[in-house]
């Protein structure tokens, strides 16, 4: 087992910071989902989920 030599699993956390700043960004800008998500590292995916959790459109 992997955790009994010290190490760590899972995903890599993201930060809400993050999330927030590409909510942003995307929401006073008029670049894409795509653009944003290329400029902050941040999967399609997960910014469309965390915009659909705080209502954006």
């Amino acid at each position: 087992m992997l955790l009994a030599r010290g190490k760590s699993g899972g995903r890599p956390r993201t930060y809400p910071d993050k999330l927030e700043q590409a909510r942003i960004l995307y929401q006073n800008s008029k670049k894409s989902v795509r653009e944003v998500c290329d400029l902050s590292g941040l999967s399609r995916r997960m910014l469309l989920s965390y915009m659909k959790e705080h209502k954006m459109p």
